[in-house]
């Protein structure tokens, strides 16, 4: 089952050159309204490097800066142990991307399911590609 994406929001084609792996830049631009470089740039800045994904620290200071308050870690997946560690709080009980979406109905959500970051705005999924229901929850960070 799949989780269907409203709109692509904005990409590093859109920017004008190619990024890839730059789902938590997309994530960030998409749930805090900002333009792709700005949040490029804001990535960058914290220790994201052109073409490789974030480390949980990285991206979690980078979304910080941007407004964004880490809501909760979840589960108990090797992902979501280390986000834990680095965030120094308990995880929650796992849950998946599909279960938590209904609570995501009014503001600003960057989730981070295992390999992937999402933007989603009022309850509206914005990607570049459908998600899996299934995908397993590591952590979430709600606009404040």
């Amino acid at each position: 089952m799949k989780i269907q994406s409203t709109t692509s929001g904005v990409t590093s084609a859109s920017a004008g050159f190619i990024d890839k792996n730059d789902c938590t830049v997309r994530a960030l631009a998409n749930a805090a309204d900002i333009p792709y470089l700005v949040a490029h740039r804001l990535l960058e800045k914290h220790g994201r490097k052109l073409n490789r994904g974030a480390y949980f620290d990285t991206l979690a200071a980078a979304y910080k800066e941007a407004g964004f308050a880490l809501v909760g870690v979840y589960g108990t997946t090797r992902p979501a142990l280390y986000a834990a560690y680095k965030a120094g709080v308990q995880p929650k009980e796992g849950t998946t991307f599909a279960k938590l979406l209904p609570k995501l109905q009014v503001g600003e959500y960057i989730v981070n399911v295992c390999g992937h970051a999402v933007a989603v705005v009022n309850g509206k999924v914005l990607d570049t590609f459908d998600n899996k229901a299934g995908k397993r929850v590591v952590a979430v960070f709600k606009r404040v």
